[in-house]
């Protein structure tokens, strides 16, 4: 197997390397293809790391899944997946490059008001639809890292079918399930700047309270500073997000079972506070409901700028998610949008409901919510009215 590139390499001859994303379980190259077409002359790369590939059997399944991703085509809120080939003896996707980072770094923001994230939800549905309709059955890893923005702000899907080859590969045990786990991903809560007098003057600042029962110790307050923190920049060509996972990972390839239950843990790092009830328990059971849930996450995390659940074991989220009723987001929502926050509010809260049954059945259905709040919200503040 070759060892670790760095910018400036060649792979295969083919592909000049310009940026390098090492995440968990993949790397992810920028690369310029010297047999890319005019449309797409630089493209992102990805495989997975040397180790992971210790068997043909292994590398076959990684193939076969994006081989199903690149069956999904083209999209407007789907990152595409041209084409798998076998490079230097391992199999590598060819996927569209995205640069404008993903939807973590607008968490928080002023530019994720209340309109934009009800927008990203309804780009979300669309690209989801179109993947149903291509054959997908369910992502299993719906989360923002895993939800890229272009640089017109437009949001698409990624990493289709890799959901499955990780917990393949690494596997889901709570064999550590009392041990705390570091939610790298989005394990602060994040401020809400407001940039609109309309929503400063007289009204006290954000916060994430309990719907409904005793409160929620998992769930703090979103105390802004004395000075707000800056808006993170919006990345150009020069600073690539790509399409890596984003978890903590002890290398695999060692007989050790220490280390073996511990990798297994440390996978669900970047997925379990965004991972449905029934994921916990048989996770190759879920269906698009799941991933109804885990936008509902999503939702709730772009509405308040934090998690609903932020137990700090796999035990305690388990419970939290299993049982604990989350927050309300209306407290969160600015006072010029108050008319719409309780029906966001049973929005968030009919897809975060325990039972799949009681979720939204179907992503065009989300999306028919998700439309209707936005439109009210666009009448009511269009000055032709």
């Amino acid at each position: 197997m070759p060892g670790p590139r760095q910018v400036g390499d060649w792979i295969a001859d083919r592909f000049e390397i310009f940026e390098v994303h090492q995440g968990g379980m993949g790397v992810v190259y920028a690369v310029k293809d010297r047999m890319g077409t005019p449309e797409r002359p630089i493209i992102a790369l990805k495989t997975l790391h040397d180790e992971l590939f210790l068997d043909r059997e292994r590398s076959a399944r990684f193939s076969s899944e994006c081989h199903l991703w690149v069956h999904l085509g083209n999209h407007a809120n789907v990152v595409q997946a041209y084409a798998v080939e076998e490079i230097e003896g391992r199999p590598h996707i060819l996927l569209e490059l995205i640069t404008g980072g993903d939807l973590r770094r607008q968490i928080g923001t002023p530019g994720l008001d209340l309109p934009r994230a009800l927008r990203h939800g309804i780009e979300f549905c669309l690209g989801m639809e179109h993947a149903i309709r291509q054959g997908l059955r369910c992502h299993r890893d719906i989360k923002p890292a895993n939800l890229l923005l272009t640089r017109t702000g437009a949001l698409k899907i990624t990493d289709f079918g890799l959901a499955a080859i990780r917990d393949e590969i690494i596997g889901t045990g709570h064999d550590r399930a009392d041990e705390p786990i570091a939610l790298e991903e989005s394990s602060e809560e994040q401020l809400i700047i407001w940039d609109d007098p309309r929503d400063q003057d007289g009204q006290s600042p954000p916060r994430v309270v309990p719907r409904r029962g005793p409160p929620i110790d998992a769930v703090e307050p979103i105390v802004p500073p004395a000075v707000p923190p800056p808006a993170r920049p919006v990345l150009d060509e020069t600073h690539l997000e790509s399409t890596i996972d984003y978890i903590p990972f002890l290398r695999m390839g060692t007989p050790d079972t220490t280390v073996s239950r511990l990798t297994r843990t440390g996978v669900m790092v970047g997925t379990l506070p965004y991972m449905a009830p029934e994921q916990f328990h048989d996770a190759k059971s879920a269906d698009l409901r799941a991933d109804v849930y885990s936008f509902g996450i999503v939702l709730f995390q772009m509405l308040t700028g934090g998690l609903p659940f932020r137990g700090n074991t796999v035990a305690k989220l388990e419970r939290q998610h299993c049982r604990t009723d989350p927050p309300s987001i209306v407290p969160a929502i600015p006072r010029r949008f108050a008319r719409e926050a309780g029906r966001i509010d049973e929005i968030v809260h009919r897809c975060l409901a325990k039972d799949p049954a009681d979720r939204y059945a179907t992503i065009p259905e989300l999306r028919r919510a998700l439309t209707q709040s936005l439109c009210r919200i666009d009448r009511r503040f269009d000055p032709r009215n």
